[in-house]
């Protein structure tokens, strides 16, 4: 329990003095009366007007780290309260009180002068300090009774010049509130309130205070903010005048806070630190540097910011989407939001308002050089949580719409530096650099239409290797997507581009087996079945030709090959053809595979089967310089396979030979207009691209319509074909 100090104190004495000096130095010069209170009047009304709450909590963190574990602050209709358990009051701490523009804090302390401390007086006329060390309060009244008296005669008069020592004991016996404090207490800040409007500013400055200020004073374990008076803003009118901006004003109607709120903070390890308010937890991952600004930095910091040493930290949820548009603050929030989420905190040069960074060599150090290792750093913990694709919506947007000059400048280095490290997931849940992994891009089913979770899920069960892979959440909204890009494309450098659906599925089939074949082989078939469903023809078109090409189909070499038609075939028993492909029998016996390859192009070895084959080698450039080596084959097949044909007004089925209706169908042979004899079964080129255009026009149905051009015969009558129609009907579903 705090020992407290009554009657005379050395401390006292040195309060007492204070005033003496001050009006000696009144003496000398009278014009600074008028200076003096008119920089009060400045620091209560200008840009320090509404943060005396977090003024009053900067001194109360500072105090607390020498050996304090906790700060509390409790407003009730009459009277603010700030308390904390750390070191009380010294000499230097009444001497800085007592001035202006000056301070007795440390290189690591969160405040610098005691300039806000005077921000108490737009809700207060006498503010009092009650400390283990001493006690002593200033009051308006007093001190301009005081400089009256001793000659002074002004305008208006000073209120932190003059002060008097208290005698806590009698306090103490009259305020419920600081008789409980005082019981844990060594520093105890009291300001009664000057009217019901001073409540309101408090009253909403409280209801707004983050809780995430305690990540950046890790020596406060415990924290207690008592609104007990609390007004419950339902409506804008309630919040007129209180200099709130739109954010603020939304919070207070939609989220305002418990009346009590009793924060913890527990270091988890791995930089996680856990917040816990009333029975709520967030976890937050924070990286901290300890940085040494450099001869320009410091020079350019001057008297606000230059430091030889500054502590930087960033701190990012990974619980929620808090903070989603994050924030710039120095120990408490300035005005600066920033894309990147989370919380930037250093002690930024600030405009006089303590609203905005300013630009300059010492803030642009640490927003270019220390933060983006920080983000890397806090992003790690992302890594094995359920969130992890939430890394990517931390990341700063685009920057074509920067929140503030700040957030306009970390953009560019943040990204570079991310490129170099850690900072992508792959489907395992570990981050990665980015070039080390595969995507599909977001446009495989059409524009901004990436695969969906079902395709993904499908290519995990098939066996895909989840560690070569983006996340399957990275393709879940465009801004992830976008993201993806910025992080696989370098400034000067072509962006990396998507790997297709054929690697997609080759992935599966890494060694080669059966099993593995059997898998890519039904994943690829439903791919293809999905593609004609799609209404961008041209994504239906390339993903249906990625498919197609990709090697996934097991031979009875054990080599891999495409799914080719014409190329690739199921053997059947007793056939065998040089030049052709097969597929491994033992692959062909799992269920579900022969379907697959149907689906894909590949057939039975039949005479359908052949007849794919004789196609495909026909467009050869040998098949098409020396057309006589193949076409009297086909010729031979479509005469065996028979055509079916339904009739559309009966739906009556007749089969009938195939049979050509020219000239040639009767013995005759077509001659070119140069009157040169050609192959006996010889076909031009124009009525051999539309045969293999309708052969592939179906694997269950061949279907062919070949008129001869004029100049193969010597007049139309004698035309080698002037409509041909061909059907094959094969038993292997061709």
């Amino acid at each position: 329990m705090p020992s407290w100090t009554h009657g005379r104190t050395e401390l006292a004495a040195v309060v007492e003095n204070q005033t003496v000096t001050c009006i000696k130095v009144y003496r000398e010069d009278p014009a600074r009366i008028l200076e003096d209170a008119n920089n009060e009047a400045k620091i209560s009304t200008g840009g320090y007007s509404t943060r005396q709450i977090e003024e009053l909590v900067q001194n109360a963190v500072d105090a607390a780290r020498s050996g304090g574990r906790q700060i509390e602050v409790v407003l009730t209709q009459d009277a603010l309260y700030v308390a904390n358990d750390g070191a009380p009051f010294s000499e230097k701490g009444v001497r800085a009180i007592m001035a202006s523009d000056i301070s007795s804090k440390d290189e690591a302390q969160v405040g610098r002068f005691g300039i806000g401390f005077k921000s108490v007086l737009a809700v207060s006329d006498c503010p009092r300090v009650y400390s283990e060390s001493v006690s002593f309060g200033f009051d308006k009244s007093r001190a301009e009774a005081v400089l009256r008296e001793a000659g002074f005669q002004s305008r208006v008069y000073p209120t932190m010049r003059t002060a008097e020592v208290l005698e806590p004991t009698a306090a103490f016996d009259a305020d419920p509130t600081l008789a409980r404090l005082k019981a844990w207490a060594t520093t105890i800040v009291v300001l009664p309130l000057r009217d019901a409007e001073a409540h309101r500013l408090l009253s909403a400055q409280l209801d707004l205070f983050r809780n995430e200020f305690v990540l950046f004073s890790p020596h406060i374990v415990r924290a207690a903010i008592r609104n007990e008076d609390q007004i419950r803003f339902t409506a804008p009118r309630q919040v007129l005048g209180l200099g709130l901006s739109p954010e603020e004003i939304k919070f207070l109607l939609t989220k305002q806070p418990a009346r009590d709120r009793v924060l913890g903070v527990t270091d988890v390890g791995g930089g996680v630190h856990r917040i816990q308010v009333n029975e709520d937890t967030a976890d937050w991952s924070v990286a901290r540097i300890t940085h040494t600004p450099s001869a320009r930095a410091r020079a350019e910091g001057s008297y606000a910011a230059g430091r030889e040493i500054v502590e930087a930290a960033y701190a990012v949820c990974l619980t929620d989407d808090l903070y989603d548009i994050g924030q710039f603050w120095s120990y408490f929030p300035t005005a600066d939001a920033t894309t990147l989420s989370g919380i930037v905190n250093a002690p930024w040069k600030l405009s006089d308002d303590r609203k905005h960074l300013l630009r300059g060599a010492f803030n642009e150090e640490l927003l270019t050089q220390v933060l983006p290792p920080l983000v890397s750093r806090a992003f790690r913990a992302f890594q094995g949580t359920d969130r992890i694709a939430a890394v990517l919506d931390a990341m700063p947007a685009r920057g074509d719409e920067p929140r503030s000059d700040a957030d306009d400048i970390i953009n560019k280095p943040v990204f570079e530096h991310l490129r170099t490290v850690p900072s992508l997931p792959d489907g395992s849940g570990r981050l990665r650099v980015a070039s080390e992994l595969r995507w599909l891009g977001g446009d495989t089913l059409g524009k901004n239409s990436p695969v969906s979770v079902a395709w993904l899920e499908r290519w995990r069960e098939a066996g895909g290797h989840l560690d070569r892979w983006v996340h399957p959440l990275v393709y879940t909204n465009r801004e992830r997507r976008l993201k993806v890009q910025r992080l696989l494309s370098a400034p000067g450098r072509t962006e990396t581009p998507p790997s297709g659906i054929d690697v997609w599925l080759e992935d599966l089939v890494e060694k080669g087996s059966v099993d593995e074949c059997a898998k890519a082989i039904e994943l690829a078939a439903w791919a293809l079945d999905q593609s004609s469903r799609l209404t961008d023809l041209e994504a239906a078109r390339k993903l249906a030709s990625e498919v197609s090409t990709a090697q996934i189909v097991r031979l009875e070499t054990g080599r891999l090959r495409a799914a080719t038609k014409g190329r690739v075939f199921v053997k059947v028993e007793g056939e065998d053809r040089a030049g052709v492909d097969f597929v491994d029998p033992e692959l062909v016996a799992v269920p579900g595979v022969k379907e697959g390859l149907v689906r894909l192009g590949v057939v039975l070895m039949d005479r359908s089967g052949q007849l794919r084959e004789l196609l495909t080698r026909a467009m050869t450039v040998t098949g098409l310089r020396e057309p006589a080596s193949v076409w009297p084959q086909i010729w031979d097949i479509l005469r065996e396979i028979p055509t079916t044909r339904r009739s559309r007004s009966s739906g009556r089925i007749s089969t009938a030979r195939s049979r050509a209706t020219s000239p040639s169908a009767r013995g005759s042979r077509p001659r070119p207009a140069d009157g040169s004899r050609q192959g006996r079964h010889s076909l031009p080129a124009t009525s051999f691209r539309q045969t293999v255009r309708a052969t592939e026009t179906s694997s269950s149905i061949l279907a062919t319509t070949v008129t001869t051009p004029s100049s193969c015969g010597r007049s139309a009558p004698s035309r080698l074909h002037r409509r041909a129609t061909t059907r094959c009907h094969a038993s292997s579903g061709i």
